[in-house]
């Protein structure tokens, strides 16, 4: 019996940058990304018939444009500072708001009269979507902020003129030839196309925004090079059969799947510098978008982030109430006749401090963000010689003192040492109190990596069954040759408990 593929909620994180070999001559590097995401999907694309045939002799063809998101691909957009350079061995966390992306992934609908042209053997009567992330690594030597960012818009705008061209030109003779020999050349030559106006619309831009001094300047001490570039793209069909893809790709002299893009002309800079060696890792994953059954109004929905940081709150204040320093739910929820609880993990004075953390001491992390919030605390307990943390989820704009000195309010002569500043609710757990594992990802039991619940009930799984009372993720990942390993702070007795909080009460 004829059917349709399923929509898929699908995202793509790029987790961390991994360094090799910082390269970069005598000095250490500071790596940039450029990202760009896109899906080709029944959002904005159908199979339909043309009003005359094209050049193949099709009457049928692709019909539509690519999505693209854009993030920010200036200077600085992986570690916002000039005096943090990157050394060989260091891993540097890809922030979300340029390495993550969510998205609906929807089937290409076809219309009713070519349906039969596509139908596979299964009796599929629609086409899969196609969802995936271009980057583009970078070292920052010489070029302006500004030349910086009119490069990246120019890949993005090239991308995409060129993804619409493409996908305009799939007739139905050519998607049925796809696999031939004929067709594996065409997509070459397509691919290598694609390289080529890219790389040129890049320099373009780049040169165009350049003055003759800055011209000079970057031929004689080095523009800004690539480290690494390339592509990861899946269907509809493989996200829905594996779920999730782990993604790496490892970048050698900035040669990679994607090749190299030259901006300039070999100068005397040139000569001293050296790509390195860089890993980037990351994982992409979907889900099958529920079927709703019965007769409701429309949804209203919240991110998993949002209602994630809103149980934050709620065992925050909870744990406050019982006289324990912090509390985090572990995601697992129960009803006792009409009380509908969630198990909660509450943290003991003397183990664990809650302190308010100036935001700016955690790199800024984006307040609503909740897996950004997660690392960001946890490389600042780590760097205070704490085990681990996590947020409460409990912030507000304070008046604080912005320099060393001694400051009186009422002195006139003194307001100008205050400042208004955001601080964050931060519980650290002292060392003695908890471990830092790092667990392979198949001993979680193959959570989604990107699943906030999900991951949290597998890491309590986890804990319970190494002897612990319960445990977080801290939302790092890597692999090193054997799998994802996924950063995890494991907690012991001595210094929480598991107890259920009320939830709510069902009706009678």
């Amino acid at each position: 019996m004829p059917s349709y593929r399923h929509s898929l909620n699908s995202s793509i994180t790029l987790d961390h940058v991994h360094c090799i070999d910082e390269g970069d001559g005598p000095g250490l590097a500071e790596p940039y990304l450029w990202t760009l995401f896109f899906k080709i999907d029944g959002d904005s694309v159908e199979f339909a018939g043309v009003p005359a045939p094209v050049e193949d002799g099709s009457l049928f063809t692709l019909r539509g444009t690519v999505t693209t998101v854009k993030t920010y691909g200036g200077h600085r957009n992986l570690r916002n500072t000039d005096d943090d350079p990157v050394d060989e061995g260091e891993d540097v966390a890809i922030p979300p708001a340029i390495g993550h992306w969510e998205t609906v992934l929807v089937p290409i609908p076809v219309a009713d009269p070519v349906r039969k042209l596509v139908k596979d053997t299964a009796g599929i009567l629609d086409l899969p979507g196609t969802m995936g992330v271009v980057c583009i690594l970078m070292e920052e030597d010489n070029l302006s902020d500004s030349s910086a960012l009119a490069g990246y818009n120019a890949f993005c705008a090239t991308f995409e003129a060129k993804m619409n061209e493409y996908i305009n030109s799939r007739t139905s003779t050519k998607l049925k030839n796809k696999d031939s020999s004929s067709g594996q050349d065409e997509e070459k030559a397509f691919q290598e196309g694609m390289r080529t106006a890219i790389s040129n619309a890049i320099k373009s831009a780049i040169i165009d925004d350049l003055n003759i001094l800055e011209l000079a300047w970057n031929y004689f001490a080095g523009a800004d090079q690539q480290l690494g570039s390339g592509s990861f793209q899946y269907n509809t069909d493989i996200l829905e059969t594996y779920q999730q893809i782990p993604l790496k790709a490892r970048w050698k002299e900035g040669v990679s799947v994607g090749g190299p893009f030259s901006f300039f002309e070999e100068g005397p800079g040139n000569f001293i510098q050296s790509a390195g060696d860089w890993e980037i890792y990351g994982n992409i994953a979907a889900q099958r978008v529920p079927d709703y059954v019965g007769s409701f109004g429309p949804m209203v929905q919240f991110s998993p982030g949002d209602m994630a940081i809103r149980d934050f709150i709620f065992r925050a204040d909870a744990a406050t109430k019982e006289g324990f320093v912090g509390g985090f739910p572990n995601f697992y929820t129960a009803v006792y006749g009409r009380s509908n609880v969630g198990g909660t993990i509450f943290m003991k004075p003397g183990c664990s401090v809650l302190r308010e953390i100036p935001l700016k001491e955690l790199n800024n992390p984006p307040l609503n963000d909740f897996i950004a919030r997660f690392r960001a605390v946890n490389v600042y307990a780590r760097d205070k010689a704490f085990v681990g943390g996590f947020p409460n989820f409990h912030d507000a704009e304070k008046i604080v003192a912005a320099s060393s000195l001694p400051v009186n309010a009422t002195l006139d002569h003194h307001t100008s040492f205050l400042e208004r500043t955001m601080v964050c609710g931060t519980v650290l757990i002292k060392p003695g109190c908890a471990e830092y594992h790092e667990v392979p990802l198949a001993a979680l039991g193959n959570p989604i990596l990107s699943d906030i619940g999900a991951r949290f009930r597998a890491t309590q799984d986890y804990a319970r069954n190494h002897g612990f009372v319960g445990g977080f993720p801290d939302f790092f990942h890597i692999n090193r040759g054997n799998g994802i390993l996924c950063g995890t702070v494991l907690i012991t007795h001595a210094a929480a408990e598991w107890r259920d909080v009320l939830l709510w009460i069902g009706p009678a």
